[in-house]
């Protein structure tokens, strides 16, 4: 990747994610160039077109009417796990999540990508943790206790502020009848909620009492179920 950051590369990210490659020049600077007045900022936008191509050394966007869309294939991670998700290959897309999309991007003028960003990094943590569940629950299923437990500890690891990680990592412990290492994650857990001041929700109480009362489950995910990120 020749682009370490910033709007050039936040411009080249939200059009390989658009709809059809496609965007137009008006979406852009909502995006991007909000803080700027309407000629300036189309100036800008067409300057950072300039300086994509000849980072590129080729043209990758072609024009129609105001819309401009990328055509240049690009390879990315973004892409390589949705498709492992469309075709049912759990494995590989948790291999392919590395962690939080596009993460600590902040420009003048920017708010309307860091927001976009914001949604999209949300949807594909949900899509990483409901995958990881239902990894972790075939393990299970197989007798598989502490494979289940390594996917459900990186799981935990990259979405460490999410009471389902949370649940999936303390589910895998129980199943493998491990109370002395559930324990030792509940308490992380205890530390995390106390230190950020949040209240576990429903489904967390209840697999934490189910902990501290030292009692192992069967061998299926229940509290984690849901892929949806909480807390």
């Amino acid at each position: 990747m020749v682009f370490a950051g910033g709007k050039p590369l936040a411009l080249l990210t939200y059009l390989h994610c658009a709809p059809a490659q496609s965007a137009s020049r008006e979406q852009m600077l909502e995006l991007l160039w909000s803080d700027a007045a309407p000629e300036r900022g189309r100036h800008t936008l067409r300057q950072t077109f300039l300086h994509v191509r000849k980072k590129l050394d080729t043209d990758p966007f072609t024009s129609v009417g105001d819309s401009v869309r990328l055509m240049a294939p690009v390879a990315s991670d973004w892409g390589a796990f949705l498709q492992a998700l469309e075709s049912d290959d759990l494995e590989r897309a948790l291999e392919l999540y590395g962690g939080d999309f596009f993460p600590g991007f902040a420009a003048p003028g920017g708010a309307g990508f860091e927001q976009w960003a914001d949604l999209e990094r949300t949807r594909l943590r949900a899509l990483f943790l409901g995958a990881s569940t239902r990894v972790v629950r075939d393990r299970l299923t197989k007798g598989h206790a502490r494979d289940a437990i390594t996917i459900a500890r990186r799981a935990q690891s990259l979405a460490p502020d999410h009471q389902v990680a949370w649940r999936l990592l303390l589910e895998a412990y129980l199943a493998a009848d491990d109370t002395i290492g559930a324990t030792v994650e509940l308490e992380r857990l205890e530390r995390w909620l106390a230190d950020d001041e949040l209240e576990p929700d429903a489904a967390t109480t209840l697999l934490m009492k189910t902990v501290r009362a030292g009692k192992a489950t069967d061998n299926r995910v229940t509290a984690s179920d849901s892929a949806e990120p909480s807390g």
